[in-house]
């Protein structure tokens, strides 16, 4: 089987070209991000609160002022978000050096701080970091403690400070080391929540079930569904979205 990509290497430009040129229909909320003012490298239709897309929520309102005001009245602190998404108050923290440590000796400390789920994640994204730049010319004896600040920020060059900040950020997808949820990344992830929403519509099935039996069973009988009701529940590893009390 062979797989082809042909706008692998395309630019942002060379797509909006190619879609005037021929005419093609796009949805028109691009048009509204440009009369906001939105870089259109920066404009992406999606749900709204994840760590990139929380810095575009104020333009929500003026976008889809209908929209936003149901989200609001929905979704405790969305409006709060919108308001101090880009100041310090939501996430733009100083990392500040401790006293006696360097920066990969931090690094480490917070990796052996960590469940191992996360620490496994982290360890394995750091590798594959330090592996590219040593492709690349930086062996890993030459991946300085820290280096000039626009440069690492600008992801020019390896240190173990960009690796430290990037932890301490809970900078999960590491985006800040050039990473990015992958294709596979968000198969797996839907499969998963999938899986969960059928067993939780397995178990509400169940308990479903159980409250009809009540109806045609003396009252005395009934308390001895509880330990069926709790059986049920044992039986699932997951944890359950909803619970129906009748």
């Amino acid at each position: 089987m062979i797989f082809s990509y042909p706008i692998y290497d395309w630019r942002t430009e060379d797509i909006w070209r190619y879609v005037g040129k021929e005419k093609l229909k796009y949805n028109k909320l691009y048009d509204y991000f440009y009369l906001c003012g939105i870089s259109i490298h920066k404009m992406r239709i999606c749900q709204p609160y994840g760590d990139d897309q929380r810095q575009s929520l104020e333009y929500y309102h003026e976008i889809e002022p209908e929209t936003w005001s149901k989200v609001v009245a929905r979704v405790h602190g969305v409006n709060f978000g919108a308001i101090y998404s880009k100041t310090a108050v939501l996430g733009r923290i100083k990392v500040v050096l401790l006293e006696g440590l360097t920066w990969k000796k931090y690094t480490y400390i917070l990796l052996e701080s960590m469940p191992e789920i996360s620490r496994n994640h982290y360890e394995g994204k750091i590798k594959t970091f330090l592996k590219w730049w040593e492709n690349n010319g930086f062996s890993i004896e030459l991946v300085r403690d820290e280096g000039n600040l626009k440069l690492e920020e600008r992801g020019k060059i390896p240190s173990w400070r960009r690796i430290c900040k990037c932890i301490i950020k809970n900078d999960w997808w590491c985006r800040s080391l050039g990473f990015s949820p992958t294709k596979k990344t968000y198969e797996t992830l839907y499969a998963k929540k999938n899986s969960l929403m059928n067993k939780n519509k397995s178990i509400e099935q169940d308990i479903l079930n159980l409250l009809r039996k009540t109806r045609a069973i003396p009252e005395a009988k009934k308390e001895g569904l509880i330990d069926e009701v709790l059986d049920i529940f044992h039986g699932y590893k997951e944890p359950v979205s909803k619970v129906l009390w009748v």
